[in-house]
């Protein structure tokens, strides 16, 4: 956000969020108008599934887990701040050498979009 008082930089980011892929589309082919002001460029943005610290289950986040939290360090029945030193990393998502969540994970249901 920026103060009234303030001018509007030369980039700015919107986010819109659409209830139809042909909606999306649309304004991704046509560009849209915010106060008399066309914007012809827009980019698309895809954003990640919501995934809970906590339990780090998918669907939902941590103010609202009712889950058994789960370390995303070394997959134990704790929460990432009480992992004990020295413990190696494993991904609750594919069980490989490393902290759950890393990019390097090959697990297709946790791939990360690329960035907006």
């Amino acid at each position: 956000m920026k103060a009234k008082d303030k001018a509007l930089g030369k980039f700015a980011s919107l986010g819109i969020w659409f209830d139809s892929a042909e909606g999306a589309e649309h304004m991704l082919r046509s560009g849209f108008v915010v106060s008399q002001h066309y914007i012809p460029q827009v980019e698309r943005c895809e954003i990640k599934k919501k995934r809970c610290f906590r339990c780090k289950q998918f669907g939902h986040l941590a103010w609202s887990c009712k889950e058994t939290p789960r370390c995303g360090h070394c997959a134990g029945q704790h929460e990432r701040q009480r992992c004990p030193p020295g413990i190696r990393a494993r991904c609750l998502d594919c069980g490989g050498e490393h902290a759950t969540g890393d990019r390097r994970c090959l697990n297709p249901a946790t791939s990360h979009p690329s960035q907006c």
